[in-house]
């Protein structure tokens, strides 16, 4: 399964921030579970792909912020659907692992200190789950300007 993770970062310009993103990950994964770095937007929406053939290289800024405020802010439907059988009957196979996505979802946004509006500049969710879609923060250097990476993560 793919998913994208983001990753906030602070650089000089973002091929930096890419490289730096990728070297602070380089050691997750394995043959089974892998990633791909492959580019970046920064606060004004201005793009950088530095891998043509990645899976999400149509994504902007505004894609960005919806996905990132839609993972904070709606569960997924699956999940949420098995989690309500729960008090009907007896969840089978799958389903136990849709209800323990919407459990994790739940206590993230339960330990979360933000109100029900998500800053991507500023909030992190499921920071470092890196085989689930969210956004972690990763700092190598306080020049520069904020980007956000894109991570195609396979798991």
């Amino acid at each position: 399964m793919h998913n994208l993770h983001f990753v906030r970062t602070k650089a000089k310009g973002p091929k930096t921030a890419i490289i730096d993103v990728e070297s602070a990950i380089e050691n997750w994964g394995d043959e089974n579970n892998y990633r791909r770095v492959f580019g970046c937007v920064n606060k004004r929406g201005k793009k950088t792909i530095v891998d043509k053939e990645a899976r999400w290289t149509y994504i902007t800024y505004k894609d960005t912020k919806k996905i990132l405020e839609d993972t904070y802010s709606i569960p997924d439907p699956d999940a949420k659907r098995i989690w309500e059988k729960v008090y009907e009957k007896e969840p089978e196979g799958f389903e136990w692992y849709q209800i323990k996505k919407y459990a994790e979802w739940q206590l993230r946004r339960r330990w979360a200190d933000y109100p029900n509006k998500f800053n991507i500049w500023r909030d992190t969710f499921a920071d470092w789950d890196l085989s689930d879609v969210g956004l972690t923060e990763i700092r190598t250097s306080d020049d520069g300007k904020d980007y956000i990476v894109f991570v195609d993560m396979h798991s």
